[in-house]
């Protein structure tokens, strides 16, 4: 599975997952919409969420999600 984050306006990161987990939770969150926290990033579906483990944007390492978004920070 493949997502795209907008950096700015003129920059997309193309992120390619490699490990993640289901969860089964209701919400009322927009389906297809993806949250970044602290430590986590969520993509929201019909039945819960998805909860991104382990990644690699294109052009970098993998790496575990926590790393990947401290180094958005810095960019």
């Amino acid at each position: 599975m493949c997502i795209y984050i907008f950096k700015n306006k003129k920059k997309k990161l193309y992120i390619k997952i490699y490990k993640a987990k289901a969860i089964f939770e209701k919400h009322n969150k927009k389906i297809g919409i993806f949250f970044i926290y602290k430590t986590k990033i969520k993509i929201y579906n019909k039945e819960g969420f998805i909860s991104i483990l382990e990644a690699q944007i294109e052009g970098k390492k993998k790496m575990k999600v926590k790393y990947i978004i401290n180094g958005l920070k810095n960019m």
